[in-house]
């Protein structure tokens, strides 16, 4: 565990080096210190964090990123941390964190425990949310690692690293990610638009890791012969969940003024007229930036921060990070869809490149990485208590075939956003959360 030291108190462009061999990706999960998170952490640790580090250490780094807590809940915070670090003690590797912030002698192997804890600047609050995430991209482009991807990720979510990094980078690479037109670069968003032009994507699969080299200090990975990517990032990218008419993402950014939806903003706050109405953005429990994006979005932002009268009427007044990155990006980096990106709702098919757990996080991680162990995630079609999409009112997300995981513990049927939506708005933290 590490905090930041010799950070600049306000945003900055770290400066560009050049990009190292291979495929590098550094997965940002945003967490926060509270009892609940402490409990999130270590089920990603032990379940798809745990396959991460047996599989794709050599390519894939994992860190959860922490802020300040408010001041009235700073000593509940502090001992939830003293906890988990103790828990750790005997499972800690070097320091993820110490590498990531350029510190630690060893570069590249994935923590364990106290060791993949970052800090970054600023109060871990909902409001503060873009201000974190421009912190941890700026975190990630400054560290020596020199990372081809960062994908920033939610503390409940379950990730397949292998889906990750073959059917999204690879096929990214291979040109089979399709484009949500409404985010063409230069061009206005248009609501709703190619809706039925983002209903699959391929998946790539075929370069395989075929083992690691150690060169120097620094772990590399081994490619099948001719199979190897450039050396720098030849294609940006910014890809997650965005179609979906249940998203609104795929019509693109509207104010929503419910005073009772977990969503709310009121007129105040940000009146139409200056809120970034029908932007595209992906949701912002996942989504994947290559380097070259990452820089173009921290770039604006370090602009509009130094520079206000640069910036358009709706910075630093939006509360959601994925909104705010979208805004960012638009015209500059294309939005692509991926169907892998699994929302509450829907069933694990065996395209799932992630789930969104929402409430059923941490509970529903080990399961889901025993079944990856297992071999049955997308092995038996239609077996008992696998969770398969409705007939009527569904949305499974994408092709990929009926076979996946059972990935649904709540009353609601799979497939069903409607039922779904019924049974999460009946769940006691709603009365903090707000309704779906």
């Amino acid at each position: 565990m590490r905090a930041i030291h010799g950070r600049p108190p306000v945003l900055a462009v770290p400066p560009r080096a050049a990009e190292r061999p291979g495929q590098l990706i550094l997965q940002l999960l945003e967490s926060q210190l509270r009892r609940l998170s402490s409990g999130k952490r270590a089920a990603i640790r032990a379940s798809w964090g745990a396959q991460l580090r047996s599989h794709l250490a050599a390519c894939v780094d994992l860190v959860f990123v922490l802020a300040q807590p408010e001041p009235a809940e700073a000593e509940e915070a502090e001992a939830v941390l003293r906890r988990e670090v103790a828990a750790a003690a005997s499972t800690v590797v070097p320091a993820l964190g110490a590498a990531v912030a350029g510190s630690g002698p060893r570069m590249g192997h994935a923590g364990v425990g106290a060791g993949d804890l970052v800090f970054v600047p600023g109060l871990d609050t909902y409001r503060n949310l873009p201000n974190k995430t421009l912190r941890m991209l700026q975190l990630a482009l400054s560290s020596p690692r020199l990372y081809t991807h960062i994908v920033k990720c939610d503390d409940d979510v379950y990730v397949r690293p292998y889906k990750l990094l073959y059917d999204v980078i690879l096929a990214h690479r291979a040109g089979m990610l399709p484009q949500v037109p409404s985010a063409a670069p230069g061009g206005a968003a248009t609501a709703g638009a190619g809706r039925q032009d983002l209903a699959a994507a391929p998946a790539a699969g075929g370069a395989a890791i075929a083992g690691q080299q150690t060169e120097g200090a620094v772990t590399v990975p081994t490619y099948a012969p001719g199979t190897e990517p450039e050396a720098a990032v030849a294609e940006t990218l910014f890809c997650g969940g965005v179609s979906g008419w249940f998203s609104h993402a795929d019509d693109g950014f509207k104010p929503i003024r419910d005073p009772e939806s977990k969503w709310y903003l009121s007129p105040e706050d940000l009146s139409d007229r200056d809120a970034p109405v029908g932007v595209p953005y992906p949701v912002g429990w996942m989504y994947v930036l290559s380097r070259d994006a990452a820089e173009a979005a921290l770039a604006k932002a370090v602009r509009y921060s130094r520079f206000p009268s640069s910036a358009p009427p709706w910075w630093g007044r939006l509360p959601w990070e994925d909104v705010t990155m979208g805004a960012l990006l638009q015209g500059v980096v294309p939005l692509r869809n991926h169907p892998g990106f699994k929302h509450p709702f829907m069933p694990c098919l065996a395209d799932t490149v992630a789930k969104h757990l929402d409430n059923l996080a941490p509970e529903l991680q080990r399961p889901l990485a025993a079944a990856e162990e297992a071999g049955a995630w997308g092995r038996v079609a239609g077996a008992p208590g696998r969770a398969e999409p409705s007939s009527e009112g569904s949305d499974s997300g994408g092709s990929g075939g009926s076979s996946g995981a059972d990935c649904a513990l709540g009353l609601f049927q799979a497939g069903n956003f409607t039922d779904w939506r019924r049974w999460r708005n009946e769940q006691p933290d709603v009365v903090l959360t707000g309704r779906i």
